[in-house]
C-alpha cells in the first residue's frame, strides 16, 4: 500500500505533535530522595529532588508507544465518514540526563539532557512495532538517529517550603538534516516550565501535583507557535521498608496551535492518560522503575486522522543513579 508524500506527512506531523506535546506525560517517572531528616521523597515527571552541592545525578530513560491511526473517508452513499485505512505509528526514545548540583544550601542544580529517537510509519496496522528499532523499509519508513541536546534546571524558589520545586528545560534539534529532524519529531527548538508539589497524607503515602507549560518555537518550515499546558496528580505508596514503590496517576494535556501566523491560539489535540507504575529502590544511590499509560481520551484534532485508543500502548524504563 503506497500514500503520498503529502499524506505520509500529515501522519507523521499528527502523531508528533502528539508526542512531542508532552513526553514528561508519556514518560511519567518516580525515583526516592531523602530530606534533612532522612524522610523519603519523589518525583513524578521531572524530578523534585534538588542535588545537594557538588552531588551528580544520572538519569536513563527507555519510552516505547505505539498506536493505530485511522485514515477516514467520505462516503457519498451514507453521506458519512468511514475508516479507508490503518496505519502503524511507533516512537522509541532513549533520553540520558546528567545534573550536579552547585548550591551550597541545595536550592538549585543544572545538568544537561540529550536525546536518540527511533519512529516508524507503518502501512500494515498489524505489523510488529519493534521494526522502529530495525532498518527495515518495507511496508513502512523507518528512522532514527539524534534528536535533541539542551540544558535542565531544577530549583526550590522557598527554603522554608521544600515539598515545592520548579523545572525548566530547553532542548534544541541536533540532527544536521531537516527531513530527519521533522521525521524524528525533533524539527522546533522548545522550551518547558514546570512546578511539582508533593504532601505526605498518611503513613508511607504521598500523593503529587504537577502542573507544566511547553511551548515550541517557530522554524523554518513552520511558522506558526504551539504551546501544550499539561497537569498531573499522582499517589505514591512505599511497600517493603522502602524498597518498592508504587505509583498510580492521572495526566490531562490539550495542545494549541496557531491556526495562522500571529493568529490566536486554538486547541488542536487533547489527551488524558491513567498511569501506573514501580519503583525497586535498593539503595537511596539507586532506582529501577517501570510504568505504563492507558489513554482515557486520545483524540487529534482532526476528522480525517484519528488516534485509535484501543491500539493504544506506552511503557517507560529507566534508572536513576546517585553519585
Amino acid at each position: 500500500m503506497k500514500t503520498s508524500a503529502t499524506t505520509r506527512y500529515v501522519f507523521i506531523s499528527l502523531i508528533f505533535l502528539m508526542y512531542a506535546a508532552c513526553p514528561s506525560v508519556m514518560a511519567q517517572s518516580f525515583t526516592v530522595g531523602q530530606d534533612s531528616t532522612g524522610s523519603a521523597y519523589f518525583y513524578p515527571g521531572v524530578s523534585a529532588v534538588v542535588l545537594e552541592k557538588d552531588a551528580n545525578e544520572i538519569v536513563s530513560r527507555n519510552n516505547f508507544t505505539s498506536f493505530w491511526l485511522a485514515v477516514n473517508e467520505y462516503d457519498p452513499a451514507t453521506k458519512g465518514t468511514r475508516v479507508s485505512d490503518r496505519f502503524r505509528q511507533t516512537i522509541v526514545e532513549h533520553a540520558v540526563q546528567l545534573s550536579r548540583g552547585f548550591s551550597k544550601n541545595q536550592r538549585w542544580d543544572l545538568g544537561v539532557e540529550m536525546r536518540y529517537a527511533h519512529t516508524r510509519l507503518d502501512s500494515i496496522a498489524n505489523s510488529s512495532p519493534w521494526k522502529a528499532l530495525g532498518n527495515d523499509n518495507n511496508g513502512g519508513e523507518s528512522y532514527h538517529g539524534m534528536s535533541w541536546l539542551g540544558v535542565r534546571s531544577r530549583m526550590m524558589p522557598f527554603g522554608k517550603l521544600p515539598e515545592l520545586t520548579l523545572q525548566g528545560t530547553v532542548l534544541f534539534p541536533i540532527n544536521g538534516d531537516y527531513r530527519d529532524r521533522r521525521n524524528l519529531g525533533a524539527n522546533r527548538i522548545q522550551a518547558s516550565l514546570g512546578a511539582t508539589f508533593f504532601r505526605k497524607p498518611l503513613d508511607q503515602t504521598y500523593y503529587f501535583l504537577s502542573v507544566e507549560w511547553k511551548t515550541f518555537f517557530r522554524d523554518l518550515e513552520n511558522d506558526k507557535i504551539s504551546h501544550t499546558p499539561s497537569v498531573g496528580a499522582y499517589l505514591i505508596r512505599e511497600m517493603m521498608d522502602r524498597r518498592l514503590y508504587v505509583l498510580a496517576g492521572l495526566a490531562y494535556s490539550p495542545n494549541y496551535e496557531q491556526f495562522y501566523r500571529n493568529g490566536p491560539l486554538r486547541k488542536k489535540s487533547e489527551f488524558f492518560l491513567g498511569f501506573i507504575g514501580l519503583q525497586y529502590q535498593p539503595s537511596r544511590q539507586l532506582g529501577i522503575y517501570l510504568n505504563t499509560q492507558y489513554p482515557f481520551i486520545l483524540d487529534s484534532g482532526s476528522d480525517y486522522i484519528q488516534w485509535v485508543k484501543q491500539s493504544f500502548s506506552a511503557w517507560s524504563l529507566g534508572v536513576r543513579v546517585l553519585l
